[in-house]
């Protein structure tokens, strides 16, 4: 990837990191999807941005058990949706531009039609399950973290996962 791209996606990443942690004391900014962009941003711009993001306790509380788990606890929804749904329609309010409100209101059903079908709902306790459960995390290409569990590591995989975690603890006795 170019070097243009990568200050792009990091200087987006810190960005959304800034008004992230803006969110989690203003109740208007939607904390948990700033700081899902922040994690895909600096996934594509920087590995070591993106290795020090998700190593902080900001990201442990808000993100990682939706990027180990694609789920949510509902209170978790209904303060995104309501924080989205209300930041979106004050120009839907003081706008008097009809397309214009169109497509901001099919952005708020998009935005519901998502939470609602596509990110699993799942109650605290099982939250606090899925973050307790012993995973090995893995990053695909794309930046985004899929669950690879020991059943379906193959010999070639466990030798690549081996030495990951070899060259990984080398880069912390530097």
């Amino acid at each position: 990837m170019g070097k243009v791209k990568k200050i792009i996606y990091i200087t987006i990443g810190t960005l959304s990191l800034a008004l992230g942690i803006l969110g989690i004391y203003l109740p208007l900014l939607p904390t948990t999807p700033l700081l899902i962009l922040t994690t895909f941003c600096y996934a594509k711009g920087s590995d070591k941005f993106y290795r020090w993001f998700t190593s902080t306790k900001l990201y442990k509380k808000h993100i990682e058990s939706f990027v180990k788990t694609k789920s949510m606890t509902a209170r978790k929804k209904i303060i995104i949706l309501a924080s989205v749904t209300a930041l979106i329609s004050i120009p839907i309010i003081f706008v008097n531009v009809v397309p214009m409100r169109i497509v901001l209101a099919l952005v708020i059903l998009g935005h519901y039609v998502y939470f609602l079908f596509f990110i699993k709902t799942v109650t605290l306790a099982e939250e606090e399950e899925m973050k307790n459960r012993i995973d090995i995390m893995g990053v695909n290409s794309e930046g985004i973290a899929e669950k690879i569990t020991m059943d379906t590591i193959n010999e070639g995989e466990e030798e690549k996962l081996n030495e990951k975690e070899a060259c990984d603890q080398s880069e912390l006795d530097i």
